[in-house]
C-alpha cells in the first residue's frame, strides 16, 4: 500500500508547484485525449470507460475536473470505476485464460506451487505440505495444480470460480450493458488487460494507459487494443518526455495510487448480488496526501474553455522541462523528485527505494547505490554530485547505441 510521505512543508510547497506548473499541462492533455478517444469511437453510446483502481480512480478524477471547467466532456460516453489489479485480474479469470496463467507463472518467478496456493486461496487458509506444492511455479505447473485432485486444488477452484462470477458481475454492473468497454490504467505494460481481454471475449475491448512501454521487456499482447496517450515509449530517445518518464515511472506511480491496499481479492456484499464496492468511496482517492497530485490538481482547476486551444503547446514544453529534470536533475530536483521506497511486490519484498542515502559512504558504496536505486539518474547526482552533469549525458547516449538495456 502507498503510503503518505511524511515531508516537511516547504519541500510540500515545492512539489505542489512542480504537479501544478511541470505535471499540470502534462495530465491536462491527457484528460482532453482521453475523452477525445473515446467519444471518437465507432459507437459512443454503447462505449463504457471504466477506471481501473487504484491509479485510474485518481485520472477519473482529473478527466472529470476537465470536463466541468473547459466544458468537453465524455458526452454520450458513459465512466465508471471498477475494481481491478493484475492480481485480481489473475485470480477471476485463471479457469478460463492461457494468460491469466501465464501471467501468474511471470508473476511468480522463482517461488514454488505452495506460495502460489497461499496467494490465492482466501486469507487465513491453511496449505497443507505436499510433493506437488514443491515443485516450481510455471505456466504448466500452475495448470496441472489447478486440474489435479485433493483437498488444495478443489479449494482453489472454488475460490477461484467465486471470484471469476464476483469480477465478471461487477464488470457488467458497470458498463450497464455496453459491448465497447475501454479501461484506462496508469501503465505500464498492460498484463492486466491481456488477462481481462482473453477472460471476457464477449466484449469489444481496449486499454488507454497513462504510460506504455514496450522496450524493457518486449511481450507480443503489448501491440494489441492498447494505447499509451501520454507516454509510449518504444525506444530510448535522450530529452523525450516518454524516454524520461519510464526512467523514474514510480514518481507517477505514488502520485496516482492513493494510500489503501491493492484490491486483490473481491468480497460478496452482506445481501448478495455482487461485491462489495466501498473501495470505490474511500476518501483517499481524492489526491490531498500528494503534493504532485495538489499541484495537478490546482491547475486543472484554474482551466477553462479558452484553454483547449493552447494545451498542446503548453504540454509539449512541460514534458520537456521533465524530461530534463528527471534524465539531467540538478541537485535541487534530486531532492524535489526523490522518494521512495516502492510497493513491496513477490519478487521485491522490500520495495525498491528511489534514491539511497550515501553520505560519508566509501566510493565502491556510492557506484553500487546507482544501480540499486529506482531513479539511477536521481542516484548518480547524489552520489557523484560533480561529475554527474558530465555522466548522465554520456550515460543516456549509451542506452541509445545499446538500445536501451
Amino acid at each position: 500500500m502507498a503510503t503518505a510521505e511524511p515531508i516537511d512543508q516547504p519541500l510540500f510547497a515545492q512539489r505542489r508547484s512542480f504537479g501544478r506548473e511541470v505535471l499540470g499541462p502534462v495530465l491536462a492533455r491527457f484528460s482532453r485525449d482521453v475523452i477525445m478517444w473515446s467519444r471518437a469511437a465507432p459507437a459512443p453510446q454503447d462505449t463504457a470507460v471504466l477506471f481501473a483502481s487504484r491509479g485510474g480512480w485518481r485520472l477519473e478524477l482529473l478527466a472529470d475536473l476537465f470536463g466541468q471547467r473547459t466544458g468537453y466532456g465524455f458526452g454520450p460516453v458513459l465512466t465508471g470505476r471498477l475494481m481491478i489489479s493484475r492480481l485480481l485480474a489473475m485470480r477471476g479469470f485463471l479457469l478460463n485464460s492461457d494468460a491469466a496463467v501465464e501471467e501468474l507463472a511471470r508473476y511468480t518467478d522463482g517461488k514454488t506451487l505452495k506460495f502460489v496456493a497461499g496467494l490465492l486461496l482466501p486469507p487465513g487458509s491453511a496449505v497443507d505440505p505436499s510433493p506437488l506444492l514443491d515443485a516450481p511455479a510455471t505456466a504448466a505447473t500452475i495448470k496441472d495444480l489447478l486440474h489435479s485432485d485433493g483437498e488444495i486444488a478443489a479449494a482453489l477452484r472454488a475460490e477461484l470460480s467465486t471470484q471469476h462470477a464476483l469480477l465478471s458481475s461487477h464488470i457488467d454492473l458497470i458498463r450497464a450493458g455496453r459491448r465497447h468497454v475501454v479501461f484506462v490504467d496508469t501503465g505500464l505494460f498492460g498484463s492486466m488487460f491481456r488477462v481481462v481481454d482473453e477472460g471476457r471475449p464477449d466484449l469489444k475491448t481496449a486499454l488507454v494507459m497513462l504510460g506504455r512501454c514496450f522496450y524493457r521487456t518486449p511481450l507480443p499482447y503489448q501491440q494489441c487494443s492498447t494505447s499509451g496517450l501520454a507516454f509510449q515509449c518504444e525506444a530510448f530517445r535522450h530529452q523525450a518526455p516518454e524516454s524520461a518518464v519510464i526512467r523514474h515511472w514510480y514518481l507517477f506511480e505514488t502520485m496516482f495510487e492513493p494510500p489503501m491496499p491493492s484490491i486483490t481479492r473481491l468480497t460478496p456484499q452482506s445481501g448478495g448480488g455482487g461485491p462489495d464496492t466501498s473501495p470505490m468511496a474511500s476518501p483517499a482517492i481524492a489526491g490531498r496526501e500528494n503534493p504532485f497530485f495538489c499541484g495537478i490538481l490546482d491547475y486543472i482547476e484554474n482551466l477553462g474553455p479558452a484553454d483547449l486551444l493552447t494545451i498542446d503547446a503548453k504540454a509539449s514544453r512541460a514534458g520537456t522541462r521533465l524530461a530534463g529534470a528527471i534524465l539531467v536533475p540538478s541537485s535541487t530536483e534530486v531532492s524535489l523528485l526523490g522518494i521512495g521506497p516502492s510497493e513491496p511486490s513477490p519478487g521485491d519484498q522490500a520495495g525498491m527505494d528511489s534514491l539511497i542515502p550515501v553520505d560519508g559512504a566509501p566510493f565502491s558504496r556510492r557506484l553500487a547505490s546507482i544501480r540499486a536505486a529506482h531513479w539511477q539518474e536521481g542516484q548518480m547526482k547524489r552520489a557523484f554530485p560533480v561529475t554527474a552533469s558530465l555522466l548522465l549525458p554520456a550515460i543516456a547516449a549509451a542506452r541509445i547505441a545499446a538500445g536501451c538495456r
